[in-house]
């Protein structure tokens, strides 16, 4: 009768787990481009069933209190398109559940999940301070992601576009970009310990034994390319939605934008 893997190796897995779903879940738009324009006119799609038969005028049309949406500059959208958010959430995925299996049969996990075990590293298959770092930093960032994706409402969109009105209660009290610090650090985390070359990875890279410093200096260079990436690709971001607020919002913005921190409250 096999034997059930040790209480630690299965907390790991499940915390892992989690970390992954929370990690699809920031990674995953909270709203469609379309969903502002369709609650718009809903008003006026009511109005007109309403005096449908009846001798009664229409009523005027509908009048949004939000702006219409303009030509608005987004650097990154390629960034954020549903074709590269969906990639990445598939990779997510797969990573997580196949580094939540090692964790739970390490140190001598069944060679059809991993056919190169003697390259992988325990420090990202065991509790370690690499481990409670990296899922710590996902467990408690990927909420403040969720939360302010839930302030914003119906404002927050992948695609820049230009918002309804100005949010500077919750989070955006204390911060002025809540969504993207915590997101910068689900992602540093994720990588860190999903994207290594000595973790999943180390499975299935063929290549690995014959010549594994030219692997691990091609991994190495692609690791830090994609956090490179992360980090210009947000400092961008942050510049157009900047522009694209003071435009809208003027002086409005200028104060808020005074008076609290970009990315860390009371810091920076």
């Amino acid at each position: 009768m096999p034997t059930l893997p040790p209480l630690p190796n299965i907390l790991l897995a499940l915390t892992i787990l989690t970390a992954t779903t929370l990690t699809v879940l920031v990674i995953t738009p909270p709203n469609s481009d379309s969903k502002a324009t369709s609650s718009t006119t809903a008003g006026t799609r009511t109005t007109e069933t309403s005096t449908k038969g009846t001798k009664t005028p229409p009523a005027p049309p509908f009048q949004p209190k939000t702006p219409p949406k303009t030509k608005t500059k987004d650097s990154i959208a390629v960034f954020t398109s549903p074709l590269f958010v969906n990639s990445c959430r598939l990779a997510v995925i797969g990573l997580g559940i196949h580094h939540a299996a090692l964790a739970v049969f390490y140190p001598s996990p069944p060679q059809h999940i991993c056919l190169k075990q003697e390259h992988l590293n325990p420090s990202l298959f065991t509790w370690s301070w690499r481990t409670s770092l990296c899922l710590g930093g996902i467990l408690i960032a990927a909420p403040v992601r969720l939360l302010a994706f839930k302030q914003l409402g119906p404002n927050f969109t992948f695609q820049l576009a230009v918002p309804g009105k100005l949010v500077t209660t919750g989070l955006y009290k204390f911060v002025q970009h809540p969504s993207y610090t915590s997101n910068m650090i689900v992602i540093l985390s994720n990588l860190y310990l999903i994207g290594r070359a000595e973790g999943v990875s180390s499975c299935w890279l063929a290549c690995w034994v014959a010549h594994p410093e030219v692997v691990m200096s091609i991994w190495r260079t692609m690791w830090n390319v994609l956090i490179g990436a992360a980090l210009i690709a947000t400092w961008i971001r942050v510049e157009d939605e900047e522009s694209m607020l003071k435009k809208r919002f003027g002086a409005e913005w200028e104060d808020w934008h005074r008076k609290t921190k970009r990315f860390i409250p009371w810091v920076f």
